[in-house]
């Protein structure tokens, strides 16, 4: 049980202001499997964090918690990487 992939997934979508049912019909993910990963009950596969991340417009490694940086510009990601900020 991973409580940072449904904080971040939560954190997200909140932030573009979207509901649960809106970023369900957005991913064709069900309800009560979103709901079951924003409150870190159980992971989305991973196939699922890739349309979600998709969707939100942000990185996997956010949702995983592996970098800090919401951003999905490659620019800035290589940037991140160069520097090795939070590794």
């Amino acid at each position: 049980m991973n409580k940072t992939i449904g904080s971040r997934i939560q954190k997200i979508r909140i932030k573009k202001n979207l509901t649960i049912r809106e970023l369900c019909n957005l991913t064709k993910i069900d309800e009560v499997s979103l709901s079951t990963y924003e409150s870190g009950i159980i992971e989305p596969s991973v196939r699922e964090i890739a349309i979600i991340s998709r969707v939100l417009n942000v990185t996997s490694d956010y949702i995983l918690g592996r970098i800090d940086e919401e951003t999905n510009d490659l620019y800035i990601l290589n940037r991140y990487k160069y520097y090795n900020i939070n590794s």
